[in-house]
């Protein structure tokens, strides 16, 4: 098979068999297969007499057998060797699934990360199928029951459309691969700036009911959208790249692709809508429209929910606020229980390939991932050292603690001690009681060295485990799926031993491999997230500052931007959802997302408060005149997310649903916090002279010939 080095199994396992004086490695199973009963037997007791076959290659009960594939190394540069990565994974699943097929073995079980990762990449195109078309088909019916009109349909549409291709292109330009977690690029983008359109398309049908002229109606919308507009862009993208702090490349990748994505949206919108509009017919024909509509009889309910929300921020005030407070208090509470957790496996579901062959080979045989401790001579000078029994003796003691670990996750810890037991074995007619470290240094190197001459095979497996110096060794156990969490603690408790009893002045221990990645992954994790959020909350809250020209203002405004990410990550600790490479991202893009519907309510509200420099008035004005773009836009970023729920992922499953349960606690901030925080505080709001009623078409100011 292309990209394999080398396979092991139990018919090509070399057996080791010792003589009076000489040591010879043989096939411990025949190149033809014996028939007779009692050979097999043989072969079979000889198996299981084998610590390194027992639980390795064979179970403990000799009835599963395992293939042990070793991949190529990718040593080309990094992007590349990602992509080589990916196809190998691929193309290797494919072809051990096709030999399997053709050998009737169908039923056999795959483990492995190359598996894992080839699977993923199959899932995400299933995500792809399954997430874009219901998405855009509630987007249409959405847009359909909103408008009515086969231009606030389209347009939007076509331009968010048109925004997440542009977003997917970005993506292959750069050479970069889509990950699990960039497959809710495309949901992210739709749901994120549908907004800017829907907005747009509002404000243009509740005008044209007394701007009769379109050219002026399509320049007096895109003068009154445009800017704050942009400004829930800018906003929304610096949620989203704040992402980009993190030291976990895909949440890095993320980061990036989403808050370019937004850019470009908010281009699209701004170009191609207002265009689209001048060119069409003037809307007055129609009898309601738009944002209007939820005037009509047929919207009742709408009418009767902004009515409701109405009287609670006016005559609930402050018992709605007091409740919120207790509200975000006790959520908060609850940011204490995150645990943070990585387990790639746990988050296939539980009939899924991976899921299924990883639980089977863990449950009879030994883990399938690997944990790595290095021995160095402190002095590289004293080649051969690591010859020395007190020397084997301590890596002993060092498998043993592992394989003792009460974790119960550690099994089949092997190193260059096994080997030398072995041979210690197999030279004293393989009586067990000489399964042990030799007595002297000279005993040690004379078994090595028979081992090398009993063939050039053994030489490179030496080189496998000690250099050829023997000035360093490697100890590798194997380790069951855990969490990260888990493996945080193993790695702590190792090295808490390693520095106990490999402080000494001849040699030193640490812990490498897999394991401290995840490790290293966790703390990533954590102090990423930390930092993130404080960089998104800092660039929000500076741009709604600028935006208001008001620092108090901008702090209210703050507000109901808190109470999605409180929410959040509140019912995170909660329910007991853990902070992983997924959900880690979450407070960013909530913010980002919720940010939308507070710039344009608090804009709204600015704008109408110079009517009479009534808060209460003003209030009520800019939720009846918002309150309808922010529910629906809500409702389709709901909706959006829940479509991400169909994924077979379930870390794309989870963000989904956080999304959603994000997007709820946005409404709850935009429709009753924010205002109600505008009408107790009562911030001072500059005096300003807005001139759109009549606005002056740019094409009249140029000279006629």
């Amino acid at each position: 098979v292309e990209y394999i080095d080398s396979v092991t199994s139990i018919t090509n396992f070399k057996d080791l068999v010792g003589t009076a004086d000489t040591l010879e490695t043989r096939p411990l199973v025949p190149d033809e297969i014996p028939e007779s009963r009692e050979e097999l037997e043989r072969i079979r007791e000889r198996a299981l007499s084998n610590r390194a076959i027992v639980n390795n290659l064979v179970s403990e009960n000799g009835r599963i057998a395992s293939l042990v594939l070793q991949i190529f190394d990718v040593t080309m540069g990094k992007e590349a060797a990602k992509k080589a990565d990916n196809l190998m994974d691929r193309r290797i699943t494919a072809e051990v699934r096709r030999i399997l097929d053709e050998e009737g073995l169908e039923h056999a079980h795959i483990a492995g990360m190359a598996f894992v990762r080839a699977q993923m990449a199959e899932m995400m195109g299933q995500d792809f199928k399954r997430f874009l078309p219901p998405t855009f088909i509630f987007v249409f019916l959405l847009l359909v029951v909103m408008f009515r009109t086969v231009l606030g349909v389209f347009l939007p549409i076509f331009t968010v459309t048109l925004s997440v291709a542009w977003t997917l292109a970005l993506v292959a330009l750069s050479g970069k691969t889509l990950t699990v977690i960039s497959t809710a690029l495309p949901p992210l983008v739709l749901v994120s700036t549908i907004g800017d359109a829907i907005h747009f398309i509002s404000e243009y049908y509740e005008d044209a009911h007394h701007i009769p002229d379109k050219h002026q109606l399509t320049i007096r919308t895109f003068a009154y959208v445009a800017v704050p507009c942009f400004l829930t862009s800018v906003t929304t993208m610096f949620g989203y790249a704040a992402n980009y702090t993190s030291p976990v490349m895909p949440v890095k990748e993320f980061g990036i692709f989403s808050a370019l994505g937004v850019g470009m949206a908010y281009l699209a919108t701004m170009t191609i809508i207002p265009i689209a509009l001048n060119m069409a017919r003037h809307p007055q024909h129609k009898k309601h429209t738009g944002a209007g509509a939820y005037k009509e009889e047929g919207f009742r309910l709408y009418k009767a929910v902004l009515r409701g929300v109405e009287q609670l921020n006016l005559r609930h005030r402050k018992a709605a606020f007091l409740g919120a407070i207790l509200i975000m208090i006790f959520l908060g509470s609850g940011i204490a229980e995150i645990h943070i957790d990585t387990n790639m496996i746990s988050y296939f579901k539980d009939d899924s390939p991976v899921k299924r062959g990883f639980d089977f080979i863990e449950g009879k045989l030994a883990g399938v991932n690997t944990f790595n401790v290095d021995v160095r001579v402190n002095d590289p000078n004293q080649e051969n050292l690591l010859k020395e029994p007190r020397i084997l003796r301590k890596i002993e003691k060092l498998q043993k603690f592992l394989e003792n670990d009460p974790s119960g996750a550690v099994s089949q810890p092997f190193s260059i001690v096994d080997i030398v037991k072995a041979v210690n074995k197999a030279m004293n007619e393989d009586q067990e009681e000489f399964y042990k470290i030799p007595e002297t240094r000279q005993a040690v190197a004379q078994f090595i060295l028979l081992l090398e001459m009993a063939g050039d095979d053994n030489a490179e497996m030496l080189e496998h485990w000690v250099d050829y110096t023997y000035t360093r060794a490697k100890v590798a156990a194997r380790v069951n799926t855990i969490g990260s969490s888990d493996m945080v603690k193993l790695t702590k408790r190792v090295k808490k031993y390693l520095e106990e009893e490999f402080n000494d002045e001849e040699v030193h221990a640490t812990v490498t491999g897999q394991v401290v990645l995840f490790a290293d992954l966790v703390h990533l994790l954590l102090n990423g997230q930390i930092y993130s959020i404080l960089l998104a909350f800092s660039l929000v809250a500076v741009c709604m500052m600028l935006v208001f020209r008001s620092f108090i203002l901008g702090a209210i405004a703050m507000i109901p931007n808190i109470i999605p990410i409180v929410v959040t990550l509140g019912i995170m600790g909660w329910s007991g959802i853990t902070l992983n490479v997924a959900t880690v991202m979450i407070s960013c893009v909530a913010l980002g997302i919720a940010v939308d519907g507070t710039t344009h309510y608090y804009t709204r509200f600015k704008k109408e408060f110079q009517i009479d420099q009534d808060y209460d008035k003003a209030m009520s004005r800019a939720l009846h005149s918002v309150g309808p773009a922010l529910i629906f836009t809500n409702v389709i970023v709901i909706v959006g997310f829940s479509v991400v729920m169909l994924s077979n992922f379930k870390l794309t499953f989870y963000f989904g649903l956080l999304m959603c349960i994000t997007m709820f606690g946005a409404l709850w901030g935009d429709l009753i916090v924010g205002p109600i925080a505008l009408i107790l505080f009562r911030p001072k709001i500059a005096r300003e002279v807005y001139t759109v009623e009549k606005p002056v078409d740019p094409l009249s100011t140029i000279p006629k010939e």
